[in-house]
């Protein structure tokens, strides 16, 4: 891992998110918190990202909508998406959303950094391969 890859985190709970953010911060990532889903496109259009968590159910949207757009827009598509929730079915509506990863909530830290890892791994190295 390249010191200081960008992640950008959109969920609107704030105490989950400021959680995220300090966790990958101290694990030398630059974090981006947005808390709405009308914010997102422009900073993903602002700043280059390398990782993208995204909460399923934001303040009356729906993270897999927002997904399956990112991932239908070629410029953005590129970008790793991992999606968590605690919905039973969560998993099955973020793959098939075209989410990356997918992680239940409650989730410990380990586990969420692991999978952090290996997507900004497996991103970097197509970014190098193209």
């Amino acid at each position: 891992m390249n010191a200081k890859e960008n992640i950008v985190i959109l969920d609107d709970d704030e105490d989950i998110g400021q959680m995220l953010k300090m966790m990958l911060e101290f694990k030398n990532y630059n974090v981006t918190l947005i808390n709405r889903v009308d914010k997102i496109i422009p900073a993903l259009k602002s700043q280059q990202y390398q990782l993208l968590i995204l909460d399923m159910l934001i303040a009356g949207d729906n993270g897999c909508d927002l997904c399956r757009a990112l991932k239908k827009n070629e410029a953005l598509s590129p970008l790793p998406v991992l999606m968590f929730s605690a919905l039973p079915d969560g998993k099955n509506k973020a793959m098939d959303a075209g989410a990356d990863d997918f992680i239940a909530k409650p989730f410990d830290m380990e586990s969420m950094l692991s999978k952090v890892t290996i997507l900004i791994d497996k991103n970097l190295k197509k970014r190098i391969q193209n």
